[in-house]
């Protein structure tokens, strides 16, 4: 949803206030979700990092694949997980 935000904001700014536009409403949706300053500034981060990847390859796909990435090492990191680690029902 972002990266079309990010396409209809580019086709009315030029590329850098689109880039900070829409880093900054991705950084105000995740607002309310954490309280840890340190994840706000990883949002900001990712924001940008989503908007500079969607405008140089000019696809949202490179995004999409960037946050999926995120979201999956995250979960591995917050819930201490060894993915490779075989588990048995006992």
């Amino acid at each position: 949803m972002k990266g079309v935000v990010f396409i209809l904001i580019l086709k009315l700014f030029n590329p850098i206030v689109a880039i900070l536009l829409t880093s900054v409403l991705f950084f105000i949706s995740h607002l309310r979700t954490w309280k840890i300053k340190f994840v706000l500034i990883g949002s900001l981060v990712l924001g940008l990092t989503y908007a500079i990847s969607v405008y140089l390859t000019k696809s949202i796909w490179t995004a999409i694949m960037i946050h999926n990435l995120n979201v999956f090492g995250f979960l591995i990191l917050v819930n201490k997980r060894n993915i490779f680690k075989e588990e048995y029902a006992g």
